[in-house]
């Protein structure tokens, strides 16, 4: 038979708890700071991705002659992607929902030349604008 000494090594229930009631006070407020450090991330991530889709935008925007955006010249309301370009490549989905630039087109020469645009897109909360002259 084995004989068990009570002096055996080892921790006793009592400080098993103890340690884990200390480990938890460091580690609790850990967890709940990363609720918020998600949620802003998931911030950035939308508006990188709404700024991207807004400067795609812009860029085709840009590749389109003088004549053709001075025709599409809107001080009222803002435009489609299908209404500029003819198509809805524009149109895209981003957790769940569906997004389209507005674009706008203004006159800024200041007279009836038309010379000088406006160009804006707007996504969401997000903006990119830019001039563009006829020379």
């Amino acid at each position: 038979m084995i004989k068990l000494s009570l002096k055996s090594s080892g921790f006793t229930l009592f400080e098993i708890i103890i340690a884990l009631f200390i480990i938890s006070i460091a580690v609790i407020p850990m967890m709940k700071s990363f609720g918020p450090a998600m949620s802003t991330a998931a911030i950035v991530e939308k508006t990188a991705v709404m700024t991207n889709q807004a400067r795609a935008t812009m860029e085709r925007l840009l590749v389109l002659d003088f004549n053709t955006l001075k025709s599409k010249v809107d001080d009222s309301q803002p435009l489609s992607g299908n209404d500029v370009f003819g198509d809805s490549n524009e149109s895209f989905t981003f957790e769940g929902a569906s997004y389209a630039p507005e674009i706008t087109i203004i006159d800024s020469s200041g007279d009836t030349s038309k010379t000088l645009l406006t160009l804006t897109v707007a996504i969401d909360d997000i903006s990119v604008s830019t001039l563009k002259a006829e020379y």
